[in-house]
């Protein structure tokens, strides 16, 4: 085997020549730099970072296959590139879909697969941002998307059934125009019952509407429906939107459809003076975040138009100050549910240490009990699934005499409190959170919340909602084990 070796040659200068060359090939590489590697400078190059953990679930386990993720902010679409194709868990359980370093920022879009959704939200400067894909079963496109810690938390009790959604639905405003779930999708919705024949809450609720309408959450939209389909046709409604200056939703619908409506908020429908006293805050996502039962507090202030409508039982509840909630509790939960996408509401930090007092005057200091799980239940008297859950609560603290109960009534009246606890048999303790301070350092996003921790006084988890037994039994279990 052999080597050709060419002759020797007289040397040639070429430091021009090389540095022209080198030019050249900086500019390319830099050409490709920008090309092949603009996601690296999207992610490292422009600033701090943080983590995108994208997960998925759904109310029932299927297979499902992602072709892409992308997300759209200032420098146009960047694609994750995920590659994922297996099972999705029923929630509270998800799956992985990816985990990739972005750029921290505002963003405006995600992709999922070929389904484009046009969402703003902000990437932190460092940490984690989850994400929850909701894939409903038979369908391969994303039929809703949690963005945030808290957020994520919220979708995955919505999705296990833990809080009620509003049904499908299909009625009339005071315009005679269709009003459905469309209409209200991705808006805070408060919701009131009411009918233009009632003498007694029902005008509360509109004095009520009046106050708020100045001070709402942008996107935020009110509804009263009606109970009365019968008397409340769309231009009964609308009379009764011009002689009090409403600017809101009026609605109505037939019999059947106001029952469907109606079902999971418990409101019959009702004729005459009789009523069913109940107002509602609904997320984003059609689901019932809180309710409110009974009359608002108006604070004595109610327009002549409605004031001359009240009959003597409405006059009562008005000079009584109602059932103890109004325009301030109303907007609290409104904030709470905008919070919602930037508060955690997952386990893992060390509970705080409260003192408050108790629905009797005393103090009552509230913090974890060394060799004993804790559980710390945030409710009020004017919410209806805090009132079907506290005989729940009862016979748990009976049947595990290991455990550490203790309820706090957020922003309520304690005397309501108190009245509602004696009617119910219900002896446990419970302190009063009027000014909701405990509240916000447990982060009380709705009602009612259910913080388990540990004997060492760490968090374990929160859950949002009414709790079932099923649920609460596994809970309790982990707390024990």
């Amino acid at each position: 085997m052999s080597i050709l070796i060419p002759p020797k040659r007289a040397p040639v200068h070429f430091s021009g020549l090389y540095r022209l060359i080198a030019l050249q090939l900086a500019v390319v590489l830099l050409v490709g730099l920008i090309l092949a590697g603009g996601w690296w400078i999207v992610q490292r190059g422009l600033g701090s970072t943080a983590t995108l953990l994208v997960t998925a679930s759904g109310r029932t386990a299927q297979t499902v296959a992602i072709s892409g993720i992308g997300i759209h902010g200032s420098h146009g679409w960047i694609d994750l590139k995920p590659q994922f194709s297996g099972l999705i868990p029923p929630a509270p359980a998800s799956a992985t879909v990816t985990q990739v370093n972005i750029a921290s920022g505002p963003y405006d879009g995600l992709r999922i697969g070929t389904t484009t959704v046009d969402v703003r939200f902000a990437v932190p400067s460092s940490g984690l941002l989850p994400l929850l894909v909701d894939f409903e079963a038979g369908s391969v496109q994303p039929t809703g998307i949690y963005i945030g810690a808290a957020d994520v938390s919220v979708g995955l009790n919505e999705l296990s059934g833990q809080l009620r959604a509003m049904p499908t639905f299909s009625l009339l405003d005071q315009d005679g125009a269709r009003f459905n779930n469309s209409l209200i999708a991705g808006h805070t919705v408060v919701l009131a019952a009411f009918h233009t024949q009632c003498r007694q809450t029902c005008p509360l609720y509109t004095g009520l509407f009046l106050q708020l309408q100045q001070e709402l959450p942008p996107g935020t939209v009110l509804v009263e429906a009606t109970t009365d389909p019968a008397v409340d046709t769309p231009p009964t409604l609308k009379s009764y939107a011009d002689s009090i200056g409403a600017r809101w939703e009026l609605v109505t619908g037939s019999a059947s459809d106001l029952q469907t409506f109606w079902e999971p908020l418990d409101v019959p429908l009702s004729t005459g003076d009789a009523h069913a006293s109940t107002l509602a805050v609904i997320d984003p996502h059609g689901y019932i975040l809180d309710t409110f039962q009974g009359a608002p507090d108006l604070n004595g202030s109610l327009p002549p138009s409605l004031e001359s409508t009240l009959g003597a039982e409405g006059y009562r509840e008005l000079q009584t100050h109602g059932s103890g909630w109004g325009p301030s509790q109303i907007l609290d939960s409104l904030r709470r549910v905008e919070e919602l996408g930037s508060r955690s509401q997952a386990g893992g930090e060390v509970a705080p240490i409260v003192t408050l007092k108790d629905l009797a005057g005393k103090s009552i200091t509230i913090q974890g009990d060394p060799g004993r799980p804790l559980l710390i239940n945030f409710w009020a008297s004017y919410c209806l699934p805090c009132r079907t859950e506290l005989p729940l609560l009862q016979a748990t603290a009976v049947s595990h005499p290991d455990l550490s109960l203790i309820l706090i009534d957020e922003r309520d009246s304690p005397a309501a409190a108190r009245l509602f606890l004696s009617q119910q048999k219900v002896g446990l303790r419970s302190a009063s959170d009027q000014d909701g301070k405990v509240g916000a350092l447990f982060a009380v996003s709705v009602l009612p919340l259910t913080v388990f921790v540990w004997p060492d006084g760490v968090v374990e988890s929160r859950s949002l909602g009414q709790l079932d037994p099923g649920a609460l039994a596994e809970q309790l279990a982990t707390l024990r084990a």
